[in-house]
């Protein structure tokens, strides 16, 4: 409830309370990694959600969190291999397809980054932030008239983003 309130610092302390109390849950280490990335702390962020990634590591919503924040913090090299594995784990998530697009594309590795964010838009061709992330990909692959229907469907589903995962 803190934390959508935008009350960051009162729910990391929260967090940090109920994580003393049970070490076993995997949410009281993965709460304050998601807060932290949320606040734009991505740094302090993989440490918390490595502990949560221990404790579940069959859960491939925390496994997406990680690589999130270690792309967010400038770190990606360890985040394709974990997209990697959530993907070979459960195909389903649109999320680990475009963060793993998202990678690729910020290594320059524009035709797999499109691959990934096509697979993404194939299980949901209504989120505007997939669409606009091709859009800049095709551009860049010098493909103007797909870059352009992309960016079209981005404005249009402008409001839909990948959903969030709450445990």
């Amino acid at each position: 409830v803190l934390a959508t309130h935008d009350l960051f610092d009162a729910a990391l302390v929260a967090y940090r309370r109920a994580r003393l109390l049970d070490t076993t849950d995997n949410r009281r280490p993965y709460l304050p990694g998601h807060v932290l990335g949320f606040q734009g702390r991505s740094a302090a962020a993989p440490a918390a959600l490595r502990e949560a990634r221990a404790l579940r590591p069959d859960d491939p919503h925390i496994q997406i969190e990680l690589p999130n924040q270690l792309l967010a913090s400038g770190k990606p090299e360890e985040g394709r291999a974990l997209y990697e594995g959530v993907i070979a784990q459960d195909p389903k998530l649109v999320r680990a397809h475009f963060g793993l697009g998202r990678l690729l594309a910020g290594a320059g590795e524009h035709e797999a980054a499109a691959r990934s964010f096509r697979a993404a838009l194939a299980l949901d061709g209504r989120i505007g932030e997939v669409h606009y992330a091709l859009a800049q990909t095709l551009r860049r692959l010098g493909d103007k008239p797909a870059a352009a229907q992309h960016l079209a469907l981005s404005e249009r589903y402008k409001g839909r983003k990948t959903r969030e995962y709450d445990p």
